[in-house]
């Protein structure tokens, strides 16, 4: 792996591969939160008073 910054022959390389990691790292960032979303949606229904207890809880707590 080259390091971004750091000297070589193939200036081209160096210069274009960090943007190019970060676009695949974003693009599979946006994936998993799309695919999270959607599993999100169906379970919600199930999950969601328990959770809003919990978190009502939580933050009488705190306060």
């Amino acid at each position: 792996m080259i390091i971004p910054g750091k000297k070589t022959k193939d200036k081209r390389f160096i210069d274009k591969k960090p943007e190019r990691v970060l676009l695949i790292v974003l693009e599979s960032k946006n994936n998993i939160a799309i695919s999270a979303k959607s599993k999100i949606k169906k379970i919600i229904p199930k999950i969601i008073l328990g959770q809003y207890r919990n978190l009502i809880n939580t933050f009488h707590a705190g306060s």
